[in-house]
């Protein structure tokens, strides 16, 4: 092979090589910083990443799917038109858009105000009345309004740092409900994930007072945020158990992803 192909070819294959040693760093400070960063940090950390990549999140693209399968199950199985739907984390408005057209009255909340206009033009272009405000949906104050449905989608659930703040967040969307009303949440599943070291990684999460309640799935990426891999459906089953919930039903969206719906008990 002449010399003037095989330099380029070596180089880019040094550079290859470069650029996994580098992942491979990246993965090794995530995997550190899931442990030492507090749920408050990581919690700010995922706002922010949110903003930087407001762009990438706002795509109008997805505008066009309308609900997802799982999503569109849930309301055709459970619910009726012309009730009333809170939609946590409700983005550029696919969901909440999707809904209104289907006679529902929604109200979204998202934390970023940029999310929120655009969500707003997007269902004046769509000629839909959707009630849509800036909140943070794990801070939410409703100041009594009650809601016959609520919906956490695109594993949002995941998202949230430890058990503890998932109840209290589970708690606040049981608050959100009137009686015998439902809930969906979405969130990761991973069977297979092994966790080596343990009991030293929850030492060092007490160590430097980070993540104190570390474990098995835990994960953090710095490119975008927290994430909780559940290892069974067990899991958020027992936190919603423990928030008050019925359980009615949990669900495959994907290999990697599961629903569950979640019923508030009528008195």
């Amino acid at each position: 092979m002449r010399l003037a192909v095989r330099i380029p070819l070596f180089v880019n294959a040094l550079f290859l090589a470069f650029s996994r040693f580098i992942r491979r760093i990246i993965r090794l400070i995530d995997l550190f910083l899931v442990m030492i960063m507090t749920p408050g940090e990581m919690l700010e950390y995922g706002k922010a990443s949110y903003k930087r990549n407001f762009l990438s999140f706002g795509n109008s693209d997805t505008l066009g799917e309308g609900l997802l399968p799982w999503e569109k199950d849930f309301f055709t199985k459970f619910s009726a038109p012309g009730r009333s739907v809170l939609i946590l984390a409700c983005g550029a408005g696919r969901e909440a858009i999707a809904l209104a057209k289907m006679g529902f009255r929604v109200v979204g909340v998202d934390s970023l105000k940029e999310m929120i206009d655009l969500a707003r033009a997007n269902a004046a272009k769509e000629k839909v009345e959707i009630d849509f405000r800036i909140a943070d949906f794990m801070e939410l104050e409703l100041s009594g309004e009650k809601f016959d449905y609520c919906l956490l989608s695109c594993c949002m659930y995941s998202a949230i740092p430890g058990d503890n703040l998932r109840i209290e967040e589970l708690l606040r969307i049981k608050n959100y409900l009137n009686e015998g009303g439902l809930a969906a949440i979405h969130f990761l599943l991973e069977t297979e994930r092994k966790e080596h070291l343990l009991k030293l990684r929850k030492f060092a999460a007490k160590l430097f007072k980070g993540n104190t309640g570390y474990t098995t799935g835990d994960d953090f990426s710095s490119a975008l945020h927290f994430l909780h891999y559940f290892s069974d459906e067990q899991e958020p089953v027992a936190e919603a158990e423990k928030a008050g919930f019925i359980v009615k039903e949990i669900g495959n969206d994907s290999s990697s992803a599961r629903y569950a719906i979640l019923g508030k008990p009528s008195r």
